[in-house]
This record gives structure tokens, C-alpha cells and sequence, in this order.
């Protein structure tokens, strides 16, 4: 159970325009409900320019005795530089070679890779220095391979070139071609400006980070995978309008050391995309008995950093590089600067800065981060196809966060989905099957989709962030949809403000044992509509609100094993609900509109259905009657049925009732 403060600040309406990609808008509008009031915000990225390659002016045959025919290149050893606009088209191997793109400001600079293998194991093969924009086409049906070495030796008072594609200027990849990055030393493509996916098959080993794009990335398509040490992929500057992502389609397959997609921004994924990630030691060391600060390897609730190659500095335990190969912990790894950890301290990773906007890319903060897909201030899912198996939160956002629709797969060993500020489900097919705490945020508003959660900890959990705080807006609003926790351990619904259900189905699972209650709020729960069915212990009971406009009915038993059916049936005979608990019981609370006031009903135990079962609750079938334990009428608000040998304080044990 986690008793942080609550409070949110309310927001009438947000419009953020994100104007740093060019052409091709795309809106997204969220139904934001407070209060029971409609109220929207919009957040609107540009898409990048769509890009074309035409037929190249110039051909570059890479070997010993590279051979160029045609103009805006020249060749030195084996290093070539690109110093005019055009289209050039590349072939061959070459070892301790470079292409260097050196051309005017506003020229851009189209290269054709076509079957080529390029090695430098001192600076970047491929290092865009000067140009307005680099487009890289991957010709159809060719495998192209880039690879660095261990140590760069770097330009005279700089730390550039620092990855195996590096480009000062906007970085476009298109073609249907294949491309294979081997980045021994820091990052695999890195453009300090504007970077977009436009196609390619891409496939990526990163001993820092795989993907980066400073003022944003945009992914359109294209088959993208990404073993890093680092964040999988990243946009970091904190500009407003800048350091964002945005994932229009493309089949993306992440297993990173830090976050698997992160934004310092915001972050939008859209529809056709298909995204699978593991973070860390992804959630297989999740234990229902963990609080935050007992997951295996935290300090304060932290993960050591790990090193640019995915080494952690704790001396004892043969780290784990992103293969999966294990050091022989003889030698202490080099960092790319050449610096040598300790022991003593973390190492930190390797500073990254401009002249006329210093930057750190890489902080303590981010290098011990984790999470799924994470974002500074908004993440929105309007759809896509999304498996994340993280070690931290799996969707994690600094301030709002709304998944509009979409299929979400979510296993953490932290939270399933965390906000700071606002959390918006409006819609899709989310299941969180491994969580510590399931769903969790200052102020969370439930309008549609259908989502079923497992934690062992609280299952969703309305708390402070600690941040701008006003406990009056701390609450958890149900209005629509489809919302069904289960905790192992904690409580199955909790509020350190309040809650309010107005309509949709809620169905909480709370804990067999004692310590923690199927429901936990610190002010008000208030039903007025919807359907409201909770099972669990009775030790920590607290009921929803007598201020409820809608019929409550509570019902507390001799404990019950798992999967006993049941049943709540009118006096005419009608099947008003049917469930059976996946955990052993002894209280039940149920609210629904067909409770009517001035009515009898009677409460059946046992028996059997035939008919459709979602997660316990049967529908569309035929109960056979068990025993009827009592016949109840309804007339105040909540109506509560003790069984014989049941008593007050057996239902309020250690806790306050409401």
C-alpha cells in the first residue's frame, strides 16, 4: 500500500504545438473529464517531410584504391568527403575508412548505401559535419554494414564524433535496403538536429544509445531493432517544441540497458505501429512481497547506472553486456572517454555539449532509468500494437498521460502505467499482467477501453507526485469503460483523495489476507452510475459513501474459497449479477442500476453457471441456484448483510470505517 500525498493541478485547457518538424500535421484530441465536465486539450506534432531519391550524379566504389566517377567528392587515403549537393551512390568494403558529408548549408546531400561494409575503429564510418540535410537510401535487396571501434580518437578541444552515423544536421533513412550498425564505441545514429525514419530494415548493436535525434525523431515505417546499453531510442533536447517522438508506423523491437523509447518532450505513437520492448532485467524478478525500495539492485529506489556497454559497477556480480555475453569481471571496463571506474563510484557516462546550446545528453538520472517508453511531459497512444516487458514503469510520463486507443501488453517490475500528473484511459485493450503497482498517478480518469491489471502491490493507486500539489483534485474518476484489478498483496483500489464512479464497469479483486483492503480512500467514494463489484478480506473494509445516488449492497461471510460462485437475484427471479472470485473471500460490495430502492434480493452462495465468464463475471447463461444465505431490502443507500458470527470488529480491524 502506498500512502505517498496527493494533489493535482487542474487544467482547463492545454494546447502544446510542436512546430520543429516541418509539414504534415497531426492532431490528437483527448476527452478529458474532471468533475464530471467534458473538457479537451489537443497535442499537435508535425510530421517530418516525406523524402525521395532519384538516380545518382556520382558513384563512389569503395576499396584500397576507392574510385569515384563524377563530381562533389574527393578521396584522400580512405577517407572521402562530400562537399556539394547531389546523389551519390556507394558500393564496396572498406577498412579504417570514412564518409565525411562536408558540403555547403543549404545543400542536401542524397547517399545511395548499395551492398557496403565500411570499418573505423577511431571515429564514425559515416560523419555528416556540414550540410541542411543528409538523406541515407538504402537500395532494395542490399545488406550494408557499419562498424566502429572501442575508442575514438576525437577532433582537437571536441567530443565529435561520437556515434557510428553522426550527423550535425537533419539525418533521413529511407529505402527498402537492410542496414546493420555495429556502435562498440557510444551511440549508432546520432543527429544533434532533426532525424527521421522513413523505411529500411535497420538492425542495431549500441553499446550506449541505439537511436538519437536531439530536436526529434519521426518514425514512419520501416522494421527497426535495437540491442543497446543505453536508451533504445531518444530525443533529448529540452527546448519547448523540441525533444520529441513521434512513431507514426514501423515494426520496432528494442532490449536496451536504459529506457527502451524515451522523450524529454513529448511522445505520440499512432496507428499500424507495432513496438516490442524489454528494459533492463525486464520484470522477471517481480515479487509480490517487494516495496520500491526492495527491487533487486536499487539504492533509493534507484537502479545503479550502468555503463555506456551495460556493465554495472558493483564488483561482485560478472555483469551482463546487451547480448547477453558476461564479463569476465577481471578488467575493468574501459568508458568511451578512456576513463576507469573505481569501484567506489558510479561511473558517469560521457558528456555530450554544444558551443551555442550546452547539453547533457546522458545524466546519472538517465543512465539508471529503465522504463518502457517514457516522455517529459505527454504521452499519448491514440493506437498501434504495443509489448513492453520493462524493469521500471512500463509507460511513464513526468506529467499527463492518455492512451486513446490501441493493444498494450504491459509487465513491469515497477509500476504497469505511471503519470505524474494525469492519467487518461479513453479507450484500446490494455492488460498489465506483472506490476508492482498496476496504474498510478495524481489524478486518474477512466473513460472507455477495456483494461485488466495484476499487481502485487495497490492496483491502481491515485497519489502525490510531490510536485505543485493540490489534494482537492486528487481522485480516481470512473466514467466509462471497462477496469478489472487484481492485487496479490496490496489494495485493489486506493485514493489518497477521492473516488468517483459515474459510469462503466469496475471490477476489484482486492487481497485475501490482511493489511491492506479491497478498497482504500482518504475523503469520499461517491457511486452514481455504472457497475461496482469488489471482493476480498473484510479486516480493512471501507465501504463507498452513504452520498452515493445509486444502491450499494455489502455483504461479509465466512471466508470462501476461490472461484465460489455468487449471486445476487430480484424478487421476480431476474439474475442481477453473478460472479465468481479468483481468490478466496469474505466481504463483497456491489452497486449496480438494477438495485432498485423498496426491493428484496436475494444473495445465493455456490451453485453453477453456464454462460460467458469475463474474469469471473458471468453473462448470457443460466444460474443454477446454491444457498441462500439471506434475502435483503433494500432501503437506504448502502445495505449491509453481516452473516452469523460475523461482527463489526472483525470487518474493521486496524482501520477506520466510513
Amino acid at each position: 500500500m502506498n500512502k505517498r500525498l496527493l494533489s493535482i493541478i487542474s487544467i482547463l485547457s492545454l494546447s502544446v504545438s510542436v512546430v520543429a518538424c516541418s509539414s504534415g500535421n497531426i492532431n490528437t484530441s483527448l476527452d478529458k473529464n474532471l468533475s464530471n465536465s467534458e473538457e479537451k486539450y489537443t497535442l499537435s506534432l508535425q510530421s517530418m517531410k516525406e523524402v525521395s531519391v532519384g538516380d545518382a550524379g556520382t558513384k563512389i566504389e569503395l576499396s584500397e584504391q576507392t574510385k569515384i566517377t563524377g563530381a562533389g567528392a574527393i578521396v584522400d587515403g580512405n577517407k572521402i568527403t562530400i562537399n556539394s549537393a547531389g546523389t551519390y551512390e556507394i558500393t564496396g568494403n572498406l577498412d579504417e575508412g570514412q564518409i565525411v558529408i562536408d558540403a555547403g548549408d543549404e545543400d542536401e546531400v542524397y547517399i545511395i548505401l548499395n551492398g557496403v561494409s565500411i570499418k573505423n575503429t577511431k571515429t564514425s564510418p559515416i560523419y555528416s559535419k556540414n550540410c541542411k540535410n543528409l538523406i541515407i537510401s538504402l537500395k532494395d535487396n542490399t545488406e550494408n554494414t557499419l562498424t566502429d571501434g572501442e575508442e575514438y580518437v576525437l577532433e582537437e578541444n571536441s567530443d565529435e564524433p561520437n556515434s557510428t552515423i553522426f550527423s550535425k544536421n537533419d539525418l533521413f533513412i529511407t529505402g527498402n535496403g537492410s542496414l546493420n550498425i555495429n556502435a562498440n564505441y557510444n551511440h549508432a545514429i546520432y543527429s544533434k538536429d532533426e532525424l527521421k525514419i522513413q523505411s529500411g530494415n535497420i538492425n542495431i548493436n549500441s553499446k550506449n544509445d541505439g537511436i538519437k535525434g536531439k530536436d526529434c525523431i519521426n518514425i514512419t515505417s520501416g522494421n527497426i531493432t535495437i540491442v543497446s546499453g543505453g536508451d533504445g531510442i531518444q530525443s533529448s533536447n529540452t527546448e519547448e517544441g523540441r525533444g520529441y517522438v513521434l512513431i507514426e508506423g514501423g515494426n520496432i523491437n528494442i532490449k536496451s540497458g536504459g529506457d527502451g523509447i524515451q522523450a524529454e518532450n513529448n511522445l505520440i505513437i499512432k496507428e499500424s505501429s507495432v513496438i516490442d520492448i524489454i528494459t533492463g532485467e525486464g520484470s522477471e524478478n517481480n515479487t509480490s512481497s517487494q516495496d520500491n525500495n526492495s527491487i533487486p539492485n536499487r539504492q533509493n529506489g534507484q537502479v545503479p547506472p550502468e555503463l555506456p556497454n551495460g556493465e554495472k559497477p558493483n564488483g561482485q556480480i560478472p555483469p551482463k553486456l546487451p547480448n547477453g555475453e558476461v564479463a569476465n569481471g577481471e578488467t575493468p571496463p574501459e568508458l568511451p572517454n578512456g576513463e576507469k571506474p573505481n569501484g567506489q563510484t558510479p561511473p558517469e557516462l560521457p558528456q555530450e555539449t554544444t558551443n551555442n546550446n550546452e547539453e547533457t545528453t546522458q545524466t546519472k538520472e538517465d543512465a539508471i532509468s529503465q522504463k518502457g517508453i517514457k516522455a517529459g511531459l505527454e504521452l499519448v497512444i491514440d493506437s498501434g500494437k504495443i509489448n513492453i516487458d520493462s524493469y521500471e514503469d512500463s509507460l511513464h510520463s513526468n506529467n499527463i498521460l492518455a492512451i486513446n486507443n490501441g493493444d498494450i501488453s504491459l509487465s513491469s517490475e515497477d509500476d504497469g502505467i505511471h503519470s505524474d500528473k494525469e492519467l487518461y484511459i479513453n479507450g484500446g485493450n490494455i492488460n498489465i499482467s506483472k506490476s508492482y503497482e498496476g496504474i498510478e498517478s495524481e489524478a486518474i480518469n477512466i473513460n472507455g477501453g477495456k483494461t485488466n491489471v495484476k499487481s502485487s502491490d495497490d492496483t491502481i493507486n491515485a497519489s502525490s507526485s510531490g510536485k505543485d500539489t493540490s489534494e482537492n483534485l486528487v481522485k480516481i474518476n470512473m466514467n466509462g469503460g471497462y477496469l478489472n484489478l487484481d492485487t496479490s498483496n496490496g489494495d485493489g483500489i486506493d485514493s489518497n483523495g477521492e473516488i468517483d464512479m459515474n459510469g462503466g464497469t469496475l471490477i476489484v479483486s482486492g487481497p485475501s489476507g490482511g493489511g491492506n483492503g479491497i478498497v482504500d480512500y482518504d475523503r469520499t467514494f461517491n457511486i452514481t452510475g455504472g457497475t461496482f463489484l469488489a471482493t476480498g478480506n473484510m479486516e480493512m473494509l471501507q465501504k463507498p459513501d452513504s452520498g452515493s445516488t445509486q444502491n450499494i449492497i455489502n455483504i461479509n461471510i465466512k471466508s470462501q474459497e476461490a472461484n465460489t460462485i455468487f449471486n445476487i437475484k430480484s424478487e421476480s427471479g431476474e439474475d442481477i449479477l453473478t460472479y465468481s472470485p479468483n481468490k478466496s473471500y469474505q466481504s463483497i460490495i456491489v452497486s449496480t442500476p438494477n438495485i432498485k430502492s423498496n426491493e428484496n434480493y436475494e444473495i445465493n452462495i455456490g451453485g453453477e453457471y453456464e454462460g460467458d465468464n469475463d474474469n469471473g463475471l458471468y453473462l448470457n447463461g443460466t444460474y443454477t441456484k446454491g444457498e441462500t444465505i439471506a434475502t435483503v431490502s433494500i432501503s437506504e443507500t448502502i445495505t449491509t448483510f453481516n452473516q452469523e458470527g460475523i461482527s463489526e470488529n472483525q470487518m474493521n480491524r486496524g482501520f477506520r470505517k466510513k
